[in-house]
């Protein structure tokens, strides 16, 4: 189990920290939407890192989401990153009642392992 994880929102000029996690994955399937259904289909990728043009402009996404009232949170341990998410402020649904979730990534050596720590406070504030 890991411990010292914090959890905490970034700012515009930590935005590029993000650029830090190991991307690196092994990915089996993914989802391809073909005459208006989801399906799961075999697709055999293998990811050494962040391509440099999408993360330049996720990077940029992430700043408007910033400059929108959205968040992006990081946790950090011994400050190196583990992982970042952020959320847009913009209410979606029949209700607007969710907002969407634009990126979750955890860096490879940490992934699967749990913390006693939470970020969902952070989320709400």
């Amino acid at each position: 189990m890991q411990h010292g994880i914090s959890y905490r929102k970034l700012s515009q000029t930590e935005i590029q920290r993000i650029a830090e996690l190991d991307r690196a994955e092994e990915i089996f399937e993914s989802y391809q939407y073909k005459e208006n259904n989801l399906i799961l289909m075999e697709d055999r990728i293998t990811v050494t890192g962040f391509d440099s043009r999408e993360l330049h402009k996720m990077l940029q996404h992430q700043k408007q989401i910033l400059a929108a009232g959205g968040k992006v949170i990081a946790a950090f341990e011994n400050n190196q990153i583990l992982g970042a998410a952020s959320v847009e402020k913009i209410k979606r649904g029949s209700h607007a009642e969710y907002c969407k979730l634009d990126i979750l990534y955890v860096s490879k050596n940490v992934r699967g392992k749990k913390s006693d720590n939470t970020c969902f406070n952070i989320a709400k504030q």
